[in-house]
C-alpha cells in the first residue's frame, strides 16, 4: 500500500524533473537559431585543421596550395562574403601545417560538368596551379536550410582533380552568418 508520504515524495520529484527539462536550452530551431553565438574564426580554423587531417595522401611541403572562394552549391559561378571568410578561415589548416598557400581570388574559377554534380577546374585555374607549381587547391561549396548552412570542403589534387580530403560541417544561421550570404 503506496503511503500518502511516498505520493507525496514521487510528485515533488515529479515536479522537480518537468522544472528541470524547462531549464534544458532548446535545439537550434528556425525560431531560435538567429540567437546562437558562433566565433566563426575559431569554429573555420578548427575545421580546416581537421580538413587538413583527412587528407589521404601526404601533400609536399614545398609545393603550394591554392586557395578559391567557396561557391554557392545553387550557383556554382556565385559566391558571397561567407563563401570568401569560410575559404580565408579554413585556408589557416594548411598555413598552420606548413605549406605554402596561394590565394586565387577569380571571379568563374569553378564550375560544374554539366549533368554530373561534379566540382571541376577551369582550364584558368588548371594553368595558375601549373604556373605556380600547386599540388593542390581548396574549395568547397555552401548551401543555406531553413536553420543551418551546410559547408561541403575539399582539397582536390590539380593534376587529375582527385579528391585528397574532404570535411563537411553545418553552422546555424544565426544572424552573422545570414548577414554575409546572399
Amino acid at each position: 500500500m503506496i503511503s500518502f508520504r511516498n505520493m507525496m515524495v514521487k510528485g515533488v520529484l515529479f515536479a522537480a524533473l518537468v522544472l528541470l527539462g524547462a531549464c534544458v536550452p532548446a535545439q537550434p530551431n528556425s525560431q531560435n537559431v538567429g540567437n546562437i553565438h558562433v566565433n566563426l574564426v575559431d569554429v573555420l580554423a578548427r575545421y580546416g585543421d581537421q580538413l587538413v587531417e583527412n587528407v589521404e595522401t601526404n601533400l609536399q611541403p614545398e609545393q603550394p596550395v591554392l586557395v578559391a572562394s567557396f561557391v554557392d552549391i545553387d550557383n556554382m559561378g556565385a559566391t558571397s562574403t561567407f563563401g570568401r571568410q569560410v575559404a580565408e578561415g579554413m585556408s589557416g589548416g594548411l598555413t598552420r601545417s606548413h605549406y605554402p598557400v596561394l590565394e586565387v581570388k577569380l571571379r568563374n574559377s569553378l564550375f560544374i560538368k554539366e549533368n554530373t554534380g561534379e566540382l571541376m577546374l577551369s582550364r584558368e585555374l588548371h594553368h595558375l596551379s601549373t604556373e605556380h607549381d600547386a599540388q593542390a587547391v581548396l574549395v568547397g561549396t555552401y548551401a543555406r536550410g531553413g536553420s543551418y548552412v551546410y559547408v561541403n570542403a575539399r582539397i582536390v589534387r590539380t593534376r587529375d582533380s582527385v579528391i585528397l580530403g574532404s570535411h563537411n560541417f553545418r553552422l546555424p544561421l544565426n544572424r552573422d552568418i545570414s548577414q554575409m550570404l546572399p
